[in-house]
């Protein structure tokens, strides 16, 4: 819309007179940059231009997602962490995904000796006194796979392929974890020679045999970790898997073993799920919350809105916000303020990972995000027009504001309960 003003006029200064007199300026998306170039001579402040308040904007409903137990919220991607807070129930996995260059140092001369992953805790001394993990005989690793990394249960530990222990007791950093399932590291390593034997099969030269066989193996190894004992234990770095093997090679005919061993780090991320008691009892209220990513949802009844421009003719949304007047923080560091993302959607959506595809694709073109201060007032002000502007052809009478949070604090925990919204809006006649 901004745009499409800036080509019809000769941007002026009096748009800024009918924002300072209205006191709207601090509510919407109106930009000084277009407010002040605009041409009085070209502009009817009464007829191209309606300031729209709803200070009671009807909120049918406000709730908070998920509704039911799912295990589809909560995902953070390249974050590590395990075991349990307040409620909410955390494990990590790690996706490696099988290389040429690591693939290309074993053959079937090899004899497989172990399979060990390592783990680097938050590394901070600091941290590593109140982290769990510095004390912790409950960290165990289970088997998973791409289809299940999101709805593993607590009681897959109970099938654990290895357990974490700390390299040493002066140094509780690094915790490594033998691989004891025999068949699972055979089928591991048994992928590095199938690579290796698609490699040489493969036709075209180095790069295209790559790539063919990139497409036509399946890579991936995933493991989970758990955390059995009480507390939330984080880890900084992704963990690697190393790979122990030898061969026996003749060295002046005699029988030597040569030894090998080569890492691979992994792509970690966690689910952080709700028990089934905390979803009942968080569901009914407009709450935000970073571990577990419960998502507040207000339904508006944008009907006066409608009618406002349908009866008025000023049937343009030129910038809208919606005005939360107060809101309740909570965390471990309350000084750290959250990052407000939101969006409206014409429709209730419930899935997670349908909430994190929208959330990602509106942020990236359209960065609907405000990050709260410290010194901010308790008003917050989101921007909305764009949204609006997009379902201004079939003007639904209810749509859904979507908020979520993020936080710096990684390891801390937080969460804003929300009052309801006002909403404010500038109308206009231009096209």
């Amino acid at each position: 819309m901004q745009k499409k003003i800036r080509h019809s006029l000769s941007l002026a200064t009096g748009i800024l007179v009918l924002v300072s007199c209205s006191n709207l300026d601090q509510y919407t998306g109106v930009g000084s940059e277009v407010v002040e170039e605009a041409d009085p001579k070209l502009v009817n402040f009464e007829k191209n231009f309606f300031a729209y308040a709803a200070d009671t904007l009807v909120v049918n409903e406000c709730f908070s997602l998920p509704g039911t137990p799912t295990p589809r919220f909560g995902h953070h991607a390249g974050k590590l962490a395990a075991g349990s807070e307040e409620g909410i129930e955390v494990y990590g996995y790690t996706e490696f995904v099988l290389t040429y260059d690591f693939a290309a140092q074993f053959d079937t001369a090899d004899v497989l000796d172990s399979i060990v992953f390592v783990y680097d805790t938050i590394g901070d001394t600091s941290l590593v006194r109140d982290n769990p993990v510095a004390d912790s005989a409950g960290l165990k690793l289970v088997g998973c796979s791409e289809e299940s990394k999101y709805a593993m249960l607590p009681e897959a530990a109970t099938d654990a392929i290895g357990v974490l222990k700390p390299v040493s007791a002066e140094d509780r950093r690094y915790y490594t974890g033998r691989l004891v399932d025999s068949v699972l590291s055979d089928s591991i390593f048994d992928l590095c020679l199938a690579y290796n034997d698609c490699i040489s099969r493969a036709g075209g030269n180095g790069n295209e045999k790559k790539a063919y066989c990139d497409t036509t193996i399946d890579r991936s190894i995933y493991i989970a970790l758990f955390n059995t004992d009480d507390g939330l234990a984080w880890f900084k770095f992704t963990p690697a898997m190393v790979i122990h093997t030898h061969r026996i090679k003749k060295v002046n005919d005699t029988d030597t073993i040569i030894t090998r061993t080569d890492s691979l780090r992994g792509i970690s991320g966690i689910v952080a799920r709700e028990t089934d008691s905390l979803v009942s009892s968080l569901a009914p209220l407009p709450l935000s919350t970073w571990l577990s990513q419960r998502t507040a949802v207000f339904k508006l009844d944008l009907a006066p809105l409608w009618d406002t421009i349908a009866s008025t003719g000023f049937d343009e949304i030129l910038s809208a916000a919606a005005v939360f007047d107060g809101r309740h923080v909570t965390g471990d560091d309350i000084a750290d303020t959250p990052i407000v993302f939101y969006f409206i959607a014409d429709e209730l959506i419930t899935d997670g990972g349908i909430l994190d595809d929208r959330i990602d694709t509106i942020n990236k073109y359209y960065a609907p995000v405000v990050k709260l201060q410290p010194s901010d007032s308790d008003t917050i002000v989101l921007p909305v027009d764009y949204h609006l502007q997009h379902y201004g052809a079939d003007k639904p009478r209810f749509v859904y504001l979507y908020l979520r949070i993020t936080s710096n604090d990684v390891y801390g925990k937080q969460e804003i309960i929300w009052r309801k919204p006002r909403f404010k809006a500038v109308l206009t006649t231009l096209k």
